[in-house]
């Protein structure tokens, strides 16, 4: 009962520096342990402008690149190349080895992304290019717990598990079709295969692209509602999303950044606190950073926070 205490009470203080009003602190907080009562009510999505109007009618995703693979029954992603499983309407980006700086170096950052921690990821992944929509979502769990519901949002409003849980499932899914290489799984990304993908991966971000407004849902063009993932510039090429729109959960728990090198780091803590990355469509723009951390606890849900799928190496597989 006190580690479980000391948990909300470290999840209430992260919502409320977050928010920084006490109404909205409340009523997350009331959404946040919602499943412990009675279902919510569908809250439709408010359309800002520049927004889709029927998200029911959108067409599906195409790859990017002409020449990418759609992979049929019975074969293997090639490593260094993109992916489209065409069933799924899910594209994955492929990210290369490298290393970086995680963490901020700004002054004003909050202790939790200091100190700059030099970080090495040892193998290349695949991230998805959308944020895990909710077609997708109910299509392998038979179920959509958003508060706010369409097609092609951003599936939210719940648990870290239930986003394991889901990986889990999309893993069995394709070890079945016979389109998983050898020790790989689908799960969520790392904090640091995440930064590091945020931050542009072995080839930073690009200087002449688009402007932040171009690519980002924030509490200032939302129009106060998770918006459909994909229709804003992608703020690193092939990824759409990652800033803005709805917190990503991290795979591993929420623990302070060492500070030394680390290679295939991943988060270890006494707590069951797990961490999401990337703000949100609540957020100001400013907090829509590839360094912002948000913990909650492990069975925590709240509407502005989703997740988004990688393809990566199985670790605790051997």
């Amino acid at each position: 009962m006190e580690s479980l205490g000391a948990e909300l009470t470290q999840f209430k203080v992260s919502v409320s520096r977050l928010l920084g009003h006490r109404a909205i602190f409340a009523l997350l907080l009331s959404l946040t342990f919602q499943g412990c009562s009675k279902p919510q009510p569908v809250i439709e999505a408010q359309k800002p402008q520049g927004s889709a109007d029927d998200h029911t009618t959108l067409p599906q995703s195409t790859p990017e690149e002409k020449n990418i693979n759609s992979l049929p029954e019975g074969t293997l992603p090639e490593f260094k190349k993109n992916f489209f499983l065409e069933e799924h309407d899910l594209e994955l980006i492929w990210i290369d080895r490298g290393s970086f700086q995680m963490g901020s170096e700004h002054p004003n950052a909050p202790e939790n992304e200091k100190p700059l921690t030099l970080s090495t990821l040892s193998r290349g992944y695949w991230l998805a290019k959308l944020e895990t929509r909710q077609d997708l979502y109910a299509k392998l769990t038979e179920e959509n717990p958003s508060l706010t519901q369409g097609a092609k949002l951003p599936v939210e409003n719940l648990t870290y598990l239930d986003a394991v849980s889901f990986c889990e499932k999309l893993t069995h899914n394709e070890a079945e079709m016979g389109r998983l290489p050898k020790k790989y799984i689908y799960q969520l990304p790392t904090e640091a295969q995440w930064e590091f993908a945020a931050k542009g991966g072995r080839n930073r971000l690009p200087k002449d692209g688009p402007t932040r407004e171009e690519c980002i849902w924030h509490k200032g063009n939302s129009g106060q509602s998770v918006q459909v993932t994909g229709l804003k510039s992608a703020t690193v090429p092939g990824l759409h999303d990652i800033l803005g729109n709805v917190y990503e959960f991290c795979h591993g728990f929420y623990a302070p950044y060492p500070g030394r090198h680390v290679v295939d780091w991943t988060g270890y803590s006494t707590t069951r606190l797990r961490v999401a990355r990337g703000g949100s469509w609540f957020n100001p723009a400013s907090d829509c950073t590839p360094t912002i951390r948000y913990p909650l606890p492990v069975t925590g849900k709240i509407g502005m926070v989703g997740f988004r799928i990688a393809l990566v190496y199985d670790t605790a597989g051997g």
